[in-house]
C-alpha cells in the first residue's frame, strides 16, 4: 500500500470528492436500488451544487469495474470479497485510487473499510446494524470496527442518536469520540410526494401499508402477524405489503395465516412506493433490529400517514409516541393494539394533522442544508 495522502480538511479546496462505499451500484455494476444508494445519490447532488471538482465513488464488485454515471460521477468497483473479508481488498483499493488534496467520505460508515482508515475523513453512519440476535464474536468485531472509524473521522454525520449514545457508553474515550458527530435524520423529497395532503377520516376498511425491503430483520413476518391479531379481533382492514423479493415466502405466510383477502402483495421501486401513501391510513414500520431512521418512516410521516414502529434504532427519534403515530415494543399484539387506538376517527385526525406539521423539518430542503453545512462549513 502507498503511504497515506494528505486529505483536505477544508472541502471547498479539494482536489477530488472520492466517496467510499461497500456498495452504490450493484455489485456487477449494474444500477443499484435501495435507501443507502439514494441518499449517497442525493448526497453527490449536493456536493456538486457547491463545489465544481470530479466526484469519484469508490465500491465492492465482484470483478473490477468502472462507469460513468449520467452526471459525472466515476463509480469505480474494486474486486473484493462481498464479506467483511473483501473489506482489506476494498481498502488497498482506496489507497491507489486517493491522490493529495483529496477529499474522502466514508458513505457506508465504517462498513466495507476495516482496517484501512483514512485519518481526517469525513464518515455518515446510518445506523447500528449490529444489534440483532449475534453472538459475541460478531458483535466484538462490529464494535471495534466502530470504534476505529469513529477515531479516524473528522466528523461524523449520523442519521440517528442511537449511534451517538452507544459511543458515550464506551467510557472516557468514548465521550470524546461522541463530540465527532452531528445528527441529522433522514429525509422525505417533498416534491415528489406532492402537494401537503389534507386532514382527513380513515377509511373503512382501514387501510395499512408495508413499505420495506424483504429481510426477516424488517419484520415482515411480524407484521402479517400483527394482521392475524385484528383479523381476530374483528377489526376491517386492508393491507399492501410492498418489498423487494421474498414474495414465495411472504405468499406462503398470507395463505397460513388466512389473510389471503385482506393482504397483496406488490413490489415497486422506491420512487413509486411515493404513490401509495395517497392511498395508506397508517403505515407499519414493524423492525426488530438494525435501523437508524427509516426513510420509509419519515416519508409516511411526510405523507400524513401515522407510523406505527418499535423502539429500535432511530425511529423513536422521529415517531413520538401518540403524537404522530406510536412506538410498542416489536410484537403482534402491541402492535395490533396501536393500529386500533390510532385508527380512532378523532385521534386519526390529530395524529394526521401531526405528521403533516412535520414535513418542513423532515423535507429534503432541509436534508440538504444539513449536509452542506456537515461537508463545507462544519
Amino acid at each position: 500500500m502507498k503511504p497515506p495522502v494528505r486529505l483536505v480538511s477544508d472541502w471547498r479546496s479539494a482536489h477530488r470528492v472520492v466517496i467510499h462505499t461497500s456498495k452504490y451500484r450493484a455489485f456487477d455494476g449494474t444500477v443499484g436500488h435501495g435507501g443507502r444508494i439514494r441518499v449517497i445519490s442525493d448526497l453527490i447532488a449536493v456536493v456538486r451544487g457547491v463545489v465544481d471538482v470530479p466526484i469519484i465513488v469508490v465500491q465492492k464488485g465482484e470483478e473490477s469495474f468502472e462507469v460513468q454515471e449520467p452526471d459525472g460521477t466515476r463509480v469505480i468497483g474494486i474486486k473484493a470479497g462481498l464479506n467483511a473479508r473483501g473489506d482489506h481488498q476494498l481498502g488497498r483499493g482506496l489507497s491507489r485510487i486517493l491522490e493529495e488534496d483529496d477529499a474522502l467520505l466514508y458513505a457506508s460508515g465504517a462498513q466495507g473499510a476495516y482496517p484501512y482508515f483514512f485519518e481526517g475523513a469525513k464518515g455518515l453512519q446510518h445506523g447500528i446494524g449490529w444489534d440483532g440476535p449475534y453472538g459475541s464474536l460478531h458483535r466484538g468485531y462490529h464494535n471495534r470496527i466502530n470504534k476505529a472509524f469513529a477515531k479516524a473521522m473528522s466528523q461524523i454525520l449520523t442519521v440517528d442518536t442511537n449511534f451517538i449514545n452507544w459511543l458515550r457508553q464506551q467510557g472516557a474515550a468514548g465521550i470524546v469520540l461522541a463530540e465527532k458527530c452531528h445528527y441529522l435524520p433522514n429525509y422525505a423529497d417533498l416534491d415528489a410526494l406532492g402537494s401537503t395532503p389534507e386532514v382527513r377520516d380513515p377509511h373503512t376498511p382501514l387501510r395499512i401499508l408495508y413499505a420495506r425491503r424483504f429481510d426477516p430483520k424488517r419484520g415482515p413476518f411480524l407484521f402479517l402477524d400483527t394482521l392475524s391479531v385484528l383479523q381476530e379481533a374483528g377489526v376491517d382492514f386492508e393491507a399492501r405489503m410492498f418489498s423487494v423479493g421474498g414474495h414465495e415466502a411472504l405468499a406462503a405466510a398470507v395463505d397460513t395465516r388466512e389473510l389471503s383477502g385482506r393482504v397483496s402483495l406488490r413490489e415497486a421501486s422506491m420512487s413509486a412506493i411515493l404513490s401509495e401513501y395517497s392511498w395508506a391510513d397508517i403505515s407499519v414500520v414493524p423492525t426488530v433490529w438494525s435501523e437508524g431512521t427509516s426513510l420509509a418512516a419519515v416519508e409516511a410521516l411526510c405523507a400524513g400517514v401515522p407510523v406505527i414502529t418499535t423502539p429500535v434504532g432511530g425511529l423513536a427519534n422521529v415517531v413520538v409516541p401518540k403524537f404522530n403515530g406510536d412506538v410498542v415494543p416489536p410484537t403482534a399484539t402491541s402492535l395490533a393494539e396501536a393500529l386500533v387506538y390510532a385508527s380512532d376517527k378523532e385521534t386519526y385526525r390529530t395524529l394526521r394533522a401531526n405528521c403533516i406539521s412535520m414535513r418542513p423539518s423532515l423535507g429534503k430542503a432541509r436534508w440538504a442544508q444539513g449536509v452542506r453545512d456537515f461537508l463545507f462549513v462544519g
